[in-house]
């Protein structure tokens, strides 16, 4: 943002993710920058804000940053998405049933090798199988607000002249090795993430080779 700004850019970020805000100067070179101060909130927090930006920036060379958090504890997908995957809760969910299985979890981690973690004497089979099936729809919700911002840099005619990235930052661990959440180990389904780029110039290939999202920096520059 800093090294665009310097080049005439105009700079805004928008965050869903309270880690990444301006009192850790991530607002470093964003001329406007929003993030929450302590919680986690949905795309639907941070998207009219965003797209405000957008609509008064539209005829200036811009970078947008967007840090979206839907795939993310409190795990709260969007209805239309539950009811467009046919997916409901199972009766007896508890509140916060992912960071409470999460929580259990972490202190049978502490007498048991990782792997050997018993999340069945948590919740039952059929409790456990929606920490998966809601991870997928709040997944589905967070390509629907991205979705939207799509949406409107077509119908302000940007799309041919700008380019996109999205990126995660981690993968989610949902029992795969007998624990949930992430940070703890380097499991293929925490360090693979999508990076896709598109926009003018950027033709149609896929990259088999290892890369890190620490290169998005520079490739963009």
């Amino acid at each position: 943002a800093e090294a665009l700004q310097e080049r005439g850019y105009t700079t805004g970020g928008f965050s869903a993710n309270p880690l990444v805000s301006a009192d850790k100067n991530f607002a470093q070179g964003f001329e406007e920058y929003k993030a929450p101060m302590t919680e986690f909130v949905s795309g639907d927090k941070v998207l009219p804000d965003c797209f405000a930006w957008v609509e008064k920036h539209k005829k200036h060379r811009f970078f947008l940053y967007l840090h979206l958090a839907d795939p993310h504890v409190p795990h709260e997908p969007h209805p239309d998405e539950l009811a467009r995957l046919g997916l409901e809760a199972p009766k007896g969910f508890p509140a916060h049933g992912f960071e409470l299985a999460h929580t259990a979890l972490k202190q049978q981690l502490l007498l048991k090798p990782f792997g050997a973690t018993q999340p069945e004497k948590i919740l039952p089979r059929e409790h456990l199988d929606w920490l998966e099936d809601e991870y997928d729809a709040c997944v589905a919700t967070g390509d629907r607000h991205f979705g939207l911002l799509l949406d409107l840099l077509e119908s302000e005619g940007l799309m041919e002249n700008t380019v996109i990235a999205f990126v995660g930052d981690h993968g989610e661990e949902l029992l795969d090795h007998g624990s949930l959440d992430h940070a703890r180990t380097l499991h293929p389904e925490l360090i693979r993430v999508p990076m896709l780029l598109m926009g003018p110039g950027i033709e149609p290939a896929k990259i088999s080779s290892q890369t890190s999202t620490r290169h998005l920096g520079p490739t963009l520059a």
